[in-house]
């Protein structure tokens, strides 16, 4: 691993694997098998304002289409800005948020696995 960044993952009921570099950015990044449940989203956020990550990808969304209302709800409102891939019936989705005071992600790129799913 590079010097400066570290890896740390959380165990509960799921976990976030975030890093850590010189300049304070942190990325968390979770496979959170649906955000279909208050307690879940309560969870997240409370172990997202712990660790003070600026950008988050949560996979396994499980929610066709993600609001900015919704993200705010569920992230808090520091994560004023996000983009999503929306999942296909029960499954896959991800939501990439992060705080723009914090970082500016431009242009996101999305291209089609080989399976031919966008």
């Amino acid at each position: 691993m590079a010097r400066g960044v570290a890896s740390v993952r959380s165990e509960g009921p799921f976990s976030i694997e975030f890093v850590s570099m010189d300049h304070d950015l942190k990325i968390a990044v979770s496979n959170v098998r649906g955000l279909n449940t208050r307690s879940r989203c309560n969870a997240i956020r409370s172990l997202l304002c712990t660790i003070g990550t600026s950008i988050v990808c949560l996979q396994e969304t499980k929610m066709e289409f993600i609001y900015s209302h919704t993200v705010l709800d569920i992230l808090g409102t520091e994560f004023d800005d996000s983009t999503y891939l929306p999942a296909l019936g029960t499954r896959s989705g991800i939501l990439l948020a992060w705080k723009s005071r914090v970082v500016t992600i431009s242009d996101p790129l999305y291209t089609r696995s080989q399976s031919g799913r966008q």
